[in-house]
């Protein structure tokens, strides 16, 4: 029996196929056989043998990798270890540049207890190096380990304090071990998400694998604002600034309930009263074409061909698009003789310059007063 692999080559349907097998050599014959020992033989000779234990992976920012080197190289850890050439990192990207230093602990008799004590060592030794964590390989398997969401790695960085190893997936994922509290977490990640929205962990759950991938924190704000960081935060990796393309100025307006016999009528009267206050210069196209900057239009319905509710309105800057959202939304509205109530949302205003905190789609909601009407 050979113990390494050979070449072995057969017929495929597309030519000749190639692949590595181990042989087994068995002789058949008529005389009586001595029954002998089993013996292996090895046909290549080996050319180096390594004990490797425990894995420790080291994630840090490029620019400081050459610092973290040289504490690493400098430190007495509790068991023999080497460092690999970094590497990049799960989480590099255009909104980080990360690169991981992998150690090997030289010892295939190091225990898990032993093992996470040489990682604590290593975490206190390069704590005060900003953005750098340390983990240890085998919490890719270890179903104690959480999987967080971000927006990007700085928010999950910005948890520090709460965390005691992390492993990175990718820019918008990493699996966590903590000590903390669901509670603590939870009200941590809304005070992030009030104050950053653009730049925030939405959500800390279990693995697939283990409790079903049930939701372990998140911060306290409805399923549609989380929904809108990760779009937005998923828009900044494609290279998207937040403001730059017209469709980010596009704000809607609906009416809920009963249009009346005309609709039509009714939302250009409402149109009108909305330009008169907020002393906009807007005007009606077709409902088939997109709104420009100072123009509104109609959403029809496709089943009855009239009006749904909506209405799409171009506005010149971000300005306008919140102060639109805060004098309009929620309040009543003055229609002829009636008060109609509606609301207005645009999912981007979040991240165009100047959001206010705590006040914008996509952070925890506020108290909101409604505007005074004349």
């Amino acid at each position: 029996m050979l113990l390494q692999p050979g070449e072995y080559t057969t017929s495929g349907a597309s030519g000749p196929r190639t692949v590595c097998r181990s042989f087994l050599l068995a002789t058949l014959s008529s005389d009586p056989v001595a029954r002998q020992d089993n013996e292996v033989s090895d046909w290549q000779e080996t050319l180096a043998q390594q004990q490797v234990g425990h894995v420790l992976v080291v994630d840090v920012p490029s620019c400081k990798v050459l610092e973290v080197q040289k504490t690493l190289g400098s430190l007495q850890t509790r068991q023999n270890m080497e460092w690999d050439r970094p590497t990049p990192s799960p989480a590099n990207g255009p909104s980080a540049s990360r690169l991981v230093i992998r150690g090997y602990i030289m010892s295939n008799t190091c225990t898990q207890m032993e093992a996470t004590l040489c990682c604590l060592q290593i975490s206190g030794a390069v704590g005060g190096i900003a953005d750098c964590t340390v983990g240890l390989q085998a919490g890719f398997k270890d179903k104690t380990f959480l999987l967080a969401e971000f927006t990007e790695p700085e928010a999950l960085l910005s948890f520090s304090s709460l965390y005691a190893e992390v492993l990175f997936l990718s820019g918008r994922a990493a699996l966590i071990r903590t000590e903390a509290s669901a509670g603590r977490w939870e009200e941590a990640m809304t005070t992030r998400m009030r104050l950053a929205p653009s730049s925030c962990v939405t959500k800390v759950k279990w693995r697939p694998s283990h409790m079903g991938g049930r939701v372990w924190a998140q911060p306290s704000a409805t399923s549609r604002q989380i929904q809108t960081v990760r779009a937005q935060a998923g828009a900044r990796l494609r290279g998207h600034s937040p403001g730059s393309s017209a469709r980010d100025l596009i704000s809607e307006v609906s009416l809920q309930g009963c249009l009346g016999p005309e609709p039509a009528m009714l939302l250009r009267n409402l149109m009108h009263n909305i330009a008169t206050r907020a002393q906009l210069q807007l005007a009606e196209v077709d409902p088939d074409d997109d709104p420009s900057a100072g123009q509104w239009k109609m959403c029809i319905e496709a089943s009855t061909g009239k009006p749904d509710g909506r209405i799409l309105v171009g506005l010149q800057s971000s300005g306008r698009a919140r102060e639109l959202e805060r004098s309009f939304h929620q309040a009543p509205v003055r229609v002829g003789d009636e008060m109609i109530q509606v609301h207005v949302t645009n999912h981007m205003v979040a991240l165009l310059p100047g959001s206010s905190q705590g006040n914008v789609e996509g952070a925890p909601p506020t108290s909101r007063a409604a505007a005074p009407q004349n």
